[in-house]
């Protein structure tokens, strides 16, 4: 004797495609949201953050090492012209809110240029 069971009891024996329900505008604004701050997209943007950084880590610096700056220039001189051309020259940007701007400035020595969040949002 087979169980009774309601009328629109689904077995799972048959297939039907899947419908996904129609985002507005609202909708594809929260999604967007929820994908930008995901842990994943966290992740992803730290990864890429560390492998922009082994460049500035592997090439000398200027002020902190300029005859390795002229060994590099030597041994690789194409390669110099290109990074030469991209990397500043003796400027070094430090960000930093009101707080510690003087602290930062007493600090960082004359290669920094002190800037401030103020002045950029104002």
């Amino acid at each position: 004797m087979e169980p009774l069971r309601p009328s629109d009891y689904d077995d799972g024996s048959t297939e039907r495609p899947i419908q996904q329900p129609a985002l507005g505008l609202a909708g594809f604004g929260r999604f967007m949201w929820r994908q930008l701050t995901s842990m994943r997209t966290a992740l992803i943007l730290l990864l890429l953050l560390a492998l922009a950084s082994i460049p500035g880590s592997l090439v000398p610096q200027r002020s902190s090492d300029p005859n390795g700056v002229v060994q590099f220039r030597r041994d690789d001189p194409e390669l110099f012209e290109i990074l030469d051309t991209i990397i500043l020259k003796n400027k070094n940007y430090l960000f930093t809110d009101g707080r510690y701007t003087i602290q930062s400035k007493m600090e960082s020595g004359k290669y920094f240029k002190i800037v401030s969040y103020e002045k950029i949002i104002n």
